[in-house]
């Protein structure tokens, strides 16, 4: 049962961070999930649901409304992409990555870029799919 839910609640993740990605950003951000799964041996809610790591779950956050958005057919891909990451039925894309980002997004609302993204992520692992930037641990 607590896989059932750690896959819902990263199909909702998925579709709040990515859901007007392609389908390859959207798997993306699921190994991202599922990277962060395997490298902190931490539930995939204890993951999702921290504090300020992922910003669809801000209370703030204005990505919620994708929630009310999103056809049968986005959440479909979206719990698809999330069974593929937890699993490992389909290979990473990031590379391993256990952060990303949206520079443009980024950038238009803070003026910078996160200086977690300097210090914690290795630029010379960054990957770009869709609008997203992923990298991995230095």
């Amino acid at each position: 049962m607590k896989q059932l839910i750690d896959l819902l609640i990263a199909s909702v993740t998925v579709a709040m961070e990515a859901g007007g990605e392609p389908r390859a950003g959207k798997l993306a951000v699921a190994y991202v999930l599922a990277n962060r799964v395997r490298s902190g041996n931490r539930s995939m809610t204890d993951v999702m649901l921290q504090p300020q790591q992922f910003s669809c779950w801000n209370t703030d956050s204005p990505t919620r409304l994708n929630l009310d958005q999103a056809t049968d057919q986005q959440w479909a891909t979206c719990f698809g992409c999330a069974l593929a990451a937890m699993f490992g039925l389909e290979p990473d894309p990031t590379g391993g990555a256990v952060f990303y980002l949206n520079k443009k997004v980024v950038l238009a609302s803070a003026g910078k870029l996160p200086n977690w993204w300097e210090i914690d992520g290795s630029p010379e692992s960054e990957v770009i799919i869709g609008n997203h930037a992923f990298r991995r641990h230095r």
